[in-house]
């Protein structure tokens, strides 16, 4: 999430982008190590996971608590903030815990936020950068609903679909990041 979605003042506009543009880079960067050692374990996959969806969820809820914009806009971004903060917490608190609960938890947080992230594209007024927006969006529904079908993969299959969608997202973070004027 970035602050282009919703009005906010300049200060909180350049905190936003400046931890959107970390958020990316991180993802991006975790991603492209998830996919270069696929074999990695399920624990260290998990705590990335965790950890991503966290600074993901807290960067939405800022947006949607220091956003001028409409009620509607604003509940959406809480709603995907708090999907978000508590798949974090669940992932992190529990990291051995069945990967099947850990597909399920992460192709909720997928389909959720794809879905999000495509109505604010598609419907926002005049969103910058709504292309990646929309790319990111269609990845994420896609990962999701494969992650929600079957929810048994193997952990290296879910570590590659983890990867490509971190690599993804983070490159639309990131992009998003460095192209939003900070005003």
């Amino acid at each position: 999430m970035t602050s282009d979605m919703v009005s906010v003042d300049p200060s909180t506009a350049r905190m936003i982008r400046g931890a959107g543009i970390f958020a990316g880079l991180l993802t991006l960067v975790l991603g492209i190590l998830v996919l270069v050692w696929p074999g990695v374990t399920i624990g260290v996959v998990v705590i990335t996971v965790g950890i991503q969806f966290v600074v993901v969820g807290l960067l939405t809820l800022t947006a949607a608590i220091t956003g001028e914009d409409g009620v509607g806009e604003k509940v959406l971004l809480s709603v995907l903030g708090i999907l978000g903060l508590l798949a974090g917490v669940v992932t992190l608190a529990r990291p051995m815990r069945s990967s099947v609960v850990l597909v399920v938890v992460i192709g909720a947080f997928w389909l959720v936020g794809g879905i999000v992230d495509l109505v604010a594209s598609v419907f926002g007024r005049s969103v910058p950068g709504r292309a990646w927006r929309i790319v990111g969006a269609v990845v994420s529904v896609a990962a999701g609903a494969i992650a929600l079908s079957w929810p048994g993969i193997t952990v290296v299959a879910l570590a590659r679909v983890l990867g490509i969608w971190m690599v993804v997202f983070g490159g639309v973070m990131l992009v998003l990041g460095l192209t939003q004027r900070a005003e």
